[in-house]
């Protein structure tokens, strides 16, 4: 039996099993907390840190694991992930792992025309800061942890201390406010893939991180063919031959500016259920089928008149009943219209909002894909919630 290997697991990961399920795999899981856990059709459960790839390879041959592929949807277990690809699947055999940072990413596409944003040094930032924003970020981190902006020199200097507390090394740059484009590809011999692109939006205020987002993007296709075509390029010119792939955009008056790139597709919010709940060839679908039944291309779908929408929620009490009460009936007017495909609450403690982690639950409807309605769909949500959530 075909085997498949998860490192990390959360719910907002249980659309992959019911994907590796369906194509009756056996499915091991990773994590260093597996409490309580108990999914049926699951063979395998491993307590162990995801990013401790050698104890994972040990476990998985004492159980006869030696043919597969593993996943994992997080920048904290690539390098594991791929380990332990090259020891299930012969199509890693010489794969060669490759470290992207923010850092070594501008490195390696210096003197190409993929548009990049320059790093500024502290003594360039505490000029240029007086007259723009300046955005700080961990040049090793994810989930937008440790990233600010900075208006003056003081917030500045805070910004840079909050960042080096996830990476040693940082990266400084002007702000350049716009919404978000991601991608996600695959590559193969050189050629990427196509698996998808989404728009996103971002918070507002000092912390900068995503709220919402929709599946299939509304840009103009030739805005997005720009944003592969510039992916593709930077995988080749990094070297890597085999493997997810995704990139992080910012689009202001129709010009891409590339933040990241890493070699895993984007995370479960929209890999593992916008994408999911829209399209059955979704990139997880895509990524199991490729290296366990003879490397099928998925096939390009013409996009639906409908899209997924995907909106973070963030509880400005932390009672969990009153809350989930009181949002559940908020969410039933919008029923009438717009479909609601699902609800996820964790984190219900929280009410200090940073970064991906703070966001205490997600909200998945389904849409009719034009800007008005989309639009229409966003205010009204914020209506809505207004009470209950902090959007």
């Amino acid at each position: 039996m075909k085997n498949f290997v998860l490192l990390g697991y959360s719910d907002l990961q249980k659309n992959i099993i019911n994907i590796a399920k369906k194509k009756k795999l056996s499915i091991t899981i990773v994590d260093k907390n597996l409490n309580n856990i108990d999914i049926k059709k699951v063979k395998n459960f491993y307590k162990c840190n995801s990013k401790n790839s050698d104890r994972i390879i040990k476990f998985l041959k004492k159980k006869k694991i030696d043919k597969g592929i593993s996943y994992c949807g997080s920048d904290f277990g690539i390098k594991s992930y791929q380990k332990i690809n090259k020891f299930l699947s012969k199509d890693y055999k010489d794969f060669k792992y490759i470290e992207i940072n923010k850092i070594n990413l501008k490195k390696k596409l210096y003197k190409t025309n993929v548009p990049l944003l320059s790093n500024l040094s502290i003594l360039e930032a505490k000029k240029l800061v007086k007259k723009d924003k300046i955005i700080v970020k961990p040049a090793n981190s994810s989930g937008s942890r440790g990233v600010s902006l900075a208006s003056n020199n003081l917030e500045l200097k805070d910004s840079i201390r909050k960042a080096k507390k996830f990476s040693k090394k940082i990266v400084i740059e002007k702000f350049i406010s716009g919404n978000g484009l991601d991608i996600n590809g695959f590559i193969f011999k050189g050629k990427l893939i196509k698996c998808g692109a989404a728009d996103r939006f971002f918070s507002k205020g000092k912390y900068k991180f995503p709220i919402s987002g929709i599946f299939p993007s509304m840009l103009d296709e030739k805005i997005i063919d720009k944003a592969y075509e510039y992916l593709e390029k930077a995988a080749v010119k990094m070297n890597y031959k085999i493997g997810p792939i995704k990139a992080d955009y910012i689009v202001k008056n129709k010009k891409l500016t590339l933040l990241e790139i890493s070699t895993r597709f984007h995370g479960d919010v929209l890999t593992s259920n916008t994408n999911f709940y829209y399209s059955n060839q979704n990139p997880i679908n895509f990524y199991i089928d490729f290296f366990l039944n003879k490397k099928k291309k998925p096939k390009i779908e013409k996009k639906k008149n409908f899209g997924v929408m995907w909106h973070s929620i963030f509880l400005k009490k932390p009672k969990k009943k009153l809350i989930l009460s009181d949002l559940s009936k908020k969410l039933k007017s919008l029923n009438k219209k717009y479909k609601v495909l699902d609800l996820y609450i964790r984190n219900t403690k929280i009410v200090e909002h940073k970064d991906n982690t703070s966001i205490n639950g997600f909200l998945w409807i389904k849409v009719n894909r034009n800007k008005n309605s989309f639009k229409v769909l966003y205010k009204k949500l914020r209506l809505l919630l207004r009470e209950s959530v902090i959007t």
